[in-house]
């Protein structure tokens, strides 16, 4: 049985995304919604503005032992009808991975023009929408503190990166649930009006998707984040630098 936390992390001083967080948790179902579909809900407040990293390490350590699966989700996304109950279906039908719910890569319209629902890669983790199995949220906090100095920000490569180096696939939704309302108004200067959903689900309800296509056969996008350890190494926020796996192994299986 799935069950799932959620978490959602907040810049609070921002007006459009005090608006944006009402948003969220309407489209969450309210209380009602919550108390029905989610085991524990937290709303992580950067108050001190200490940053992307800090916060949203609170908001994973908020689903250590909270349930079979943590959702991590950033404030400034969109999120489609049905939510939480399709993120549970679609758990259900691949619970032991990492899934990003949105990715802005081409090959999500791909996979799903396909007929399958999954897209497959190396690294491709975001922290706009995130679900991990619970189990995997002390091992990359741990394997975090150990690599990663705190001036690293980037949450998203963070996970990806451990990902890469455990081996660990994530696997992304095809169409994505969450579109990023938010693209134009990042608190770190990344404001690209392409920082899109390569493919949203839009009025469709993910309990319509049957999550099971592609499971057995996803399609694979080598997304392996390589240019980030160069620009990491460079910028000194790595502790100490991990083994990588060699680059024959990010190919496609």
């Amino acid at each position: 049985m799935v069950t799932l936390s959620v978490a959602v992390a907040h810049a609070p001083w921002d007006p459009w995304r005090r608006a944006n967080l009402l948003s969220i948790h309407r489209a969450l179902g309210g209380i009602r919604g919550v108390r029905r579909d989610a085991t524990d809900f937290e709303i992580v407040t950067d108050y001190d503005r200490s940053g992307c990293w800090a916060t949203e390490r609170r908001a994973l350590m908020a689903g250590i032992g909270s349930g079979t699966h943590h959702l991590l989700l950033e404030d400034d996304v969109e999120l489609c009808r049905d939510f939480l109950p399709g993120v549970k279906k679609l758990i259900a039908a691949n619970h032991e991975v990492p899934i990003a719910l949105f990715s802005v890569e081409p090959e999500v319209a791909y996979a799903a023009e396909s007929g399958r629902c999954w897209l497959k890669t190396p690294a491709g983790a975001v922290s706009i929408a995130m679900v991990l199995p619970s189990w995997m949220i002390r091992p990359l906090l741990d394997w975090q503190e150990r690599y990663f100095a705190d001036a690293s920000p980037h949450t998203d490569i963070r996970i990806s990166l451990f990902c890469l180096e455990r081996g660990i696939p994530v696997w992304v939704t095809a169409p994505c649930l969450v579109e990023h309302a938010g693209a134009k108004k990042s608190l770190m200067n990344h404001n690209r009006s392409a920082w899109r959903a390569g493919r949203f689900i839009g009025d469709l309800s993910p309990l319509e998707i049957d999550w099971a296509a592609g499971v057995a056969d996803p399609y694979y996008a080598n997304i392996n984040r390589r240019w980030a350890i160069a620009k990491f190494r460079r910028k000194g926020f790595f502790r100490e630098e991990p083994t990588w796996p060699r680059a024959r192994r990010w190919g496609a299986p």
